[in-house]
């Protein structure tokens, strides 16, 4: 749901939701909320920080809690089941929908937080 060249916006996501339901598939996904980081990196660009540390500061906790949860509104939307990777941890996990207790059934993965380096 983010990155220029990877970002889905909500109609084609429904119809890949409804798709995925009708071929018995489930969709694995990774949500953040593109216009939050495109905002906090023109500040960040703007500001001159450019470092690789800032590349987290960009994704902001609130944008990947609040485009999980309209992925998950999304799919109980259609009923269909997702499975979603988070870096989200502890008691910030606000987009758990068994912790909700809402939303289709679900499998979430927690991953490590990554640091890499734009070369």
């Amino acid at each position: 749901m983010t990155y220029d060249r990877l970002k889905i916006d909500d109609e084609p996501l429904l119809d890949i939701l409804v798709a995925a339901r009708e071929s018995g598939a489930m969709l694995c996904a990774h949500a953040e909320n593109h216009g939050i980081i495109a905002w906090m990196v023109k500040r960040l660009l703007a500001r001159g920080y450019t470092d690789p540390k800032y590349h987290a500061i960009s994704h902001a906790r609130f944008s990947e809690a609040d485009a999980f949860n309209r992925l998950i509104g999304m799919a109980a939307l259609v009923d269909q089941p997702i499975m979603y990777l988070s870096r989200l941890h502890g008691r910030r996990r606000k987009s758990d929908p068994r912790r909700a207790g809402r939303g289709p059934e679900g499998l979430r993965r927690d991953l490590p937080a990554i640091s890499f380096s734009h070369g």
